[in-house]
């Protein structure tokens, strides 16, 4: 149960991880290109902040009809360049991220001492270790270009006489990526404010007809009594 579980989550992280599959395009579609006197070009599609870009390989091609012959002590290792203030780490960061394929390894031969492709044949001849990975830490605006992946694939070819060409310069195969959605931190919620409490009113004394005649009476009263002061007080002292 558990290697089936492992083997789904495997899968699951290659369908999310894979990039290998460039589509190739015209080196003069991009100014990048010539920069890094680029050969075959290819589209490195988006990427975005905090993805992974793992899985990647390269392809050695032999379109020609006679054999090629590659030396390991003459490969250098792909580079990728930054491009528009883009950042990424590299894990790991060592000479390990990157290691010749089984099928490469296949092709060795002992009479020339190194790995010899037939003629009109390929072989996916360097990957990206198994856990390898670029993490995307920062991207330009989106469609911008945010690096530059270049493989120099150093080989010569062999000729009808046994004899190895060796003035050959290093073929360079160069993937462009550009940037996905631009990443924009997460802003904190600002809490609701409690609403102010209403000042309490004082109580009012309630004013309707019944108090108003009755205030009007005794109004009446006082002043009769005021006028009539003198008798009053005559008949109290009788």
């Amino acid at each position: 149960m558990f290697k089936k579980l492992f083997a789904v989550a495997f899968m699951t992280f290659v369908a999310t991880n894979v990039n290998w599959a460039y589509t190739e395009i015209n080196c003069s579609s991009d100014q990048s290109f010539s920069q890094y006197a680029c050969n075959q070009c290819f589209d490195g599609w988006e990427v975005a902040v905090w993805s992974n870009i793992s899985f990647l390989d390269d392809v050695w091609v032999n379109d020609t009809g006679i054999r090629k012959i590659m030396f390991k002590e003459e490969q250098t290792m792909p580079i990728i360049h930054s491009l528009n203030n883009s950042k990424l780490t590299k894990n790991p960061n060592t000479d390990s991220f990157w290691e010749y394929t089984a099928e490469f390894e296949a092709l060795e031969d002992n009479e020339f001492y190194g790995y010899v492709l037939p003629a009109g044949q390929r072989v996916s001849w360097l990957k990206s270790s198994l856990w390898a990975s670029y993490l995307v830490e920062q991207t330009p605006a989106k469609w911008q270009n945010v690096w530059m992946l270049v493989f120099d694939v150093m080989s010569h070819n062999i000729l009808a006489d046994g004899e190895i060409a060796m003035n050959d310069t290093p073929h360079k195969e160069c993937v462009l990526y550009k940037s996905g959605e631009s990443y924009v931190p997460p802003v904190a919620e600002r809490p609701t404010p409690e609403p102010t409490p209403e000042p309490e009113k004082m109580t009012q004394v309630q004013t309707g007809p019944e108090l108003y005649f009755l205030v009007l009476i005794m109004s009446f009263l006082i002043g009769i009594i005021v006028m009539n002061r003198k008798t009053i007080l005559e008949k109290i002292r009788k």
